[in-house]
């Protein structure tokens, strides 16, 4: 490249081997070296070849882009530097407007001359065509960070400060100031920070803030509307940092901001953000923030396994705060309880229990205008149709007019899709089935939702013991599991060990299954009743298979146990399933024909079409081992 562009130039091969060197690979370097050569008048160009000047000296050779930069940027006329530092102020792409608004008054005139000298001399570049306003690009963001770093910090701070008044009222006349609160935000909070590195905050900077804070928050919460869980935690968390630590605005931040930890699996943050709300609340004498804060931590207690009777607890917790929160009309919180409530019922098996507490978390959803709680709301009656008696044909419907219905939480939407995959592969559309959790995971990774995406394998892996296809499951599940376990996540994680475990069972690896079922029975609460059932459920024909048949049928039969005290028709048909094969397996062939009928009509009633044949198929093949009378 430096042959090519300074070849002819007459410079010596030593000013060229240093440029090289200098440079060390970047194309930047050689471009801004060529502009400085230029400005200096060291080159001339002559029939379209860069020329050396004959009455220029030695030329210098600054060892880094850094230092090459800056002395392009001391070079510049009072003028130019006035223009260029208000736009690297703006960021890395800039319209003159602004630019204009920031200038001093000497040069406000003719800030548009100064940009298209800036942009011969390859500092910056226009950006688009055909807009109002002239746009301008800094040619490289090395350029413009140079050019930042070379500003005093009061100076940086004013000029922060005079770039959010200005877009303010554009803004506002244009009527798109929500639009924008993210970068408005974001300036007001690098003028606070420079603000208070140089000393201790009078009320003005107090202030900026503030009014930071309150912006960044703002669109925390959107982001959190649309499920963008790493952007809203980003948001949050700077909207808590700028605040002091017992300010109204800061309290009501964190809980949402534990909330949005808990979505990424951050468990160990989350918990401390919440502790640090609840005790800031109790200081504050702020009953609804506190209750808020505890009603998320129960959230997080469940999905990172801390021990303890969870259910109960969780219950307790819910059933204390509604009463208060009524009292304060606090209506997005209430929808929170009844939400914690609902959950509750659905983890032990309880899904018409489950559906009661919805109805109520939808109600207070609904009154507090929290689009995302409604979602979230649909969310929990998709998975009590997919798990409770629900017929799969009417679950299928619910689903899809969840989806249809205008809903717009990306995250919800990613996560009925999966739901729905279930339920198709039930009915035997397994091409649909997995057209519909590959585009769901596809939805839920793109939005970040780590812990979200990741539970969705189980739905992947349900769909494919459907269909058959043991290897092509195992290898997602895996992925998803060793990243929950990663998180220090157990609630989802010990479901997803069990389907697992199913898988490698099925495949014909009982020892590797068996492994896994002792994974489920560590960590798995002892309120959820499907990872309670499954362990159980999985392990008993491996037990049976090594000969051990009183154990394989005590333990299926405990399962079963469990299994019944759920509303599951497909947890108690699978369980009753197992037993059925432990009692073959025990050579009691009459007495598994005897049970797996139930599992049939329980498949059937459900609209399990698959499972019901496969479960018919068995007793067929079972009934023609028995010797005839």
């Amino acid at each position: 490249m430096v042959a090519n562009l300074l070849g002819s130039a007459g410079l010596s091969q030593a000013v060229v081997e240093r440029i090289v060197q200098a440079a060390e690979g970047n194309p930047l370097y050689v471009e801004q070296m060529l502009s400085m050569l230029i400005d200096g008048n060291a080159l001339r160009l002559e029939d379209g070849h860069w020329v050396r000047t004959d009455s220029y000296g030695e030329i210098a050779v600054p060892p880094t882009i850094h230092a090459l930069l800056e002395a392009r940027l001391d070079n510049l006329a009072r003028a130019d530097r006035a223009a260029v530092e208000p736009a690297a102020v703006i960021g890395l792409e800039f319209a003159q407007p602004a630019v204009e608004a920031l200038a001093p008054d000497a040069v406000r005139p003719v800030i548009g001359e100064h940009l298209r000298t800036l942009a011969r001399k390859q500092f910056i570049r226009p950006a688009s065509e055909g807009h109002a306003d002239a746009i301008y690009r800094f040619h490289h963001h090395l350029v413009r960070e140079t050019v930042y770093n070379g500003l005093l910090k009061r100076a940086r701070a004013n000029l922060h400060l005079g770039f959010v008044r200005w877009a303010d009222q554009v803004n506002a006349d244009r009527g798109r100031a929500l639009e924008f609160q993210e970068i408005q935000g974001y300036h007001l909070e690098q003028a606070h920070r420079y603000l208070s590195e140089l000393g201790p905050l009078d009320e003005a900077g107090i202030a900026i803030g503030i009014d930071a804070a309150n912006r960044l928050g703002s669109a925390g919460r959107r982001a959190f509307a649309r499920s963008d869980m790493n952007a809203a935690a980003n948001l949050l968390g700077r909207a808590s940092a700028l605040l002091a630590e017992q300010h109204p605005t800061r309290l009501a931040l964190l809980p949402e901001l534990g909330e949005a930890l808990m979505e990424l699996g951050e468990f160990v943050e989350a918990r401390k953000v919440l502790a640090e709300a609840a005790a800031a609340a109790e200081r504050a004498g702020d009953e609804r923030i506190k209750a808020s804060a505890m009603l998320v931590g129960m959230c997080v207690r469940m999905y990172s396994g801390e021990p303890g009777e969870w259910g109960a607890e969780a219950l307790g917790v819910a059933q204390a705060a509604i009463p208060l929160l009524e009292r304060a009309d606090a209506q997005a919180e209430l929808a929170i309880a009844w939400r914690l409530i609902g959950f509750v019922h659905g983890v032990a098996g309880r899904y018409l229990q489950a559906k009661e507490a919805t109805v109520c978390y939808m109600a207070h959803a609904r009154k507090a205008g929290n689009v995302r709680l409604v979602a979230r709301g649909a969310l929990s009656f998709a998975i009590g149709a997919l798990s409770g008696p629900t017929p799969v044909p009417e679950a299928i419907t619910e689903c899809e007019r969840i989806i249809a219905d205008g809903l717009t939480d990306r995250h919800v939407q990613g996560v009925i899709m999966c739901v729905l995959a279930q339920l198709r592969a039930m009915n035997g559309e397994f091409d649909e089935a997995r057209k519909l959790y590959r585009h769901g995971r596809a939805l839920l990774h793109d939005l970040g939702q780590g812990v979200s995406a990741a539970s969705t394998a189980i739905d992947l892996a349900r769909v494919e013991l459907l269909a058959g296809d043991l290897a092509g499951a195992e290898k997602e599940v895996r992925a998803d599991f060793e990243f929950l376990k990663q998180k220090g996540e157990t609630y989802l994680l010990s479901s997803m060990a069990a389907v697992l475990a199913r898988i490698v069972r099925d495949a014909g690896r009982d020892e590797d299954a068996h492994a896994l079922s002792l994974t489920v029975e560590g960590i798995a609460a002892d309120d959820d009743i499907d990872a309670q059932v499954q362990w159980r459920a999985v392990r008993a024909p491996i037990l049976a298979r090594l000969g051990d048949f009183v154990n394989a049928e005590e333990l299926a039969r405990s399962a079963l146990e469990l299994a019944r005290s759920s509303d599951a028709p497909i947890l108690q048909a699978d369980t009753i399933c197992e037993l059925a094969e432990v009692l073959r397996l025990a050579g009691r062939a009459e007495e598994a024909l005897g049970v797996i009928g139930e599992a049939i009509d329980l498949y059937l009633a459900k609209g399990d079409l698959i499972s019901g044949r496969r479960a018919a198929t068995w007793a067929a093949d079972v009934g023609k081992s028995l010797p005839r009378p």
